[in-house]
């Protein structure tokens, strides 16, 4: 938030108002948060001067040029931590053709294979009913629990207090209806907020220490938490899918995906090490 009293007509005492705005940002795929910090730094300035500086703003932090081919990309930059995201999409087709690859990766992970489900404890929504319904015709164990712990939050620069109340279910065996079930819940889709994960069955403080790892604590994609798991998260927003530790190799991954864009039209990229 930073105020701008440029923006206003003086007051009837002589004084300025102030015009409060919160300014939303979102950093570029791959950006470090210090290159992110650094640029929102040389932005605000601008935005608190005088409304003729305006357009100097917006060519400094020009849009890109958009692509005229979507591309699937693999990023690797992240030692043990596979990044799947998008670039070039433009129109709602499109994002729907995100939203298949992203379900599709979802059993390419774990059909067939345990998994668990971690999530906080859901609210009665039809999806929630048919995924539960799935995992108890597979023979699943449903575990509550709760944690609290204090975090540090480096958007407020202290220690706050976090409760969540989580379920983990152990599944024995996923199917695919089950995995496309859960590859549309809200909680994995928009929030971050589900994880999938290859834990024992029962193993509940296995589950406890992903989700501090993965949710609790604040991460960007530039820091990513280190997690000691398989494990499979969206990142909030549904742009990013996040594979920790995963137990299919590079060549096999890169193979499906780029099955998988050139049916959609779109090309296929790598980033990190394999770009070489």
């Amino acid at each position: 938030m930073y105020e701008n009293p440029a923006w206003n007509k003086p007051r009837s005492n002589g004084g300025l108002s102030f015009f409060r705005s919160i300014l939303s940002a979102v950093p570029a795929f791959g950006a470090t948060r210090d290159r992110f910090v650094e640029d929102l730094g040389g932005l605000i300035p601008w935005l608190r001067n005088s409304p003729g500086k305006q357009v100097a703003a917006a060519r400094k932090f020009a849009a890109p040029v958009r692509q005229k081919q979507p591309s699937l990309v693999l990023d690797l930059s992240q030692p043990d931590r596979y990044v799947f995201a998008f670039r070039g999409l433009d129109d709602v087709q499109q994002f729907i053709a995100w939203h298949e690859l992203r379900r599709e990766l979802t059993v390419f992970a774990w059909l067939g294979r345990p998994v668990a489900v971690i999530e906080p404890v859901p609210k009665d929504s039809m999806s929630t009913r048919i995924r539960k319904e799935l995992a108890q015709a597979l023979g699943s164990t449903v575990v509550p629990y709760k944690i609290e712990v204090e975090v540090i939050s480096w958007r407020i620069a202290k220690v706050k207090k976090v409760v969540a109340k989580d379920v983990v279910t152990f599944v024995p065996t996923a199917s695919r209806d089950l995995l496309l079930e859960t590859a549309e819940d809200s909680a994995y889709l928009s929030y971050g907020t589900l994880i999938l994960a290859d834990l024992a069955d029962g193993d509940v403080e296995a589950a406890k220490e992903l989700v501090r790892r993965c949710r609790l604590s604040e991460w960007s994609h530039a820091e990513m938490p280190a997690v000691d798991r398989e494990s499979l998260v969206c990142a909030p927003g549904g742009n990013q899918v996040i594979w920790s530790k995963p137990s299919k190799s590079v060549e096999e991954i890169s193979r499906f995906l780029r099955e998988r864009a050139a049916a959609c039209g779109w090309a296929f990229e790598v980033e990190g090490r394999l770009a070489a």
